[in-house]
């Protein structure tokens, strides 16, 4: 799988037992959460929108950061933990192409959870 080559190339991932939200990761310059939803959509807060148009917005917010913002910009990418193989599979899906965006946006910090 595509994604799971990223996972373990350039982008730095890593969860933690506990609270999965304290971390060795540098947030300092920003942080966004979102849930892979795996029908084309993303869950950022309580707003449903496609997958795209959250990576469109998250390309326009990191394009204004330098490349060290950048190296302290953390993304944390929830699963809707589909039991379904055919949602399971969209989903592998749409984290793929979103964690693909990520290294070309130059996001180095993804925590999967």
């Amino acid at each position: 799988m595509r994604a799971a080559t990223l996972l373990s190339g350039a982008l730095l991932v890593a969860a933690c037992a506990g609270d999965p939200y304290r971390t060795a990761f540098d947030a300092s310059a920003g942080e966004a959460t979102v849930v892979v939803l795996g029908d084309g959509f993303v869950r950022v807060g309580a707003d449903r929108m496609p997958l795209e148009e959250f990576v469109l917005a998250l390309r326009q917010r990191t394009r204004g950061m330098t490349r060290d913002e950048r190296a302290r910009f953390v993304v944390r990418v929830l699963s809707a933990r589909e039991h379904d193989p055919a949602k399971r599979a969209r989903e592998a899906r749409d984290l793929d192409r979103l964690l693909g965006e990520l290294q070309i946006m130059g996001v180095t910090q993804v925590q999967y959870l």
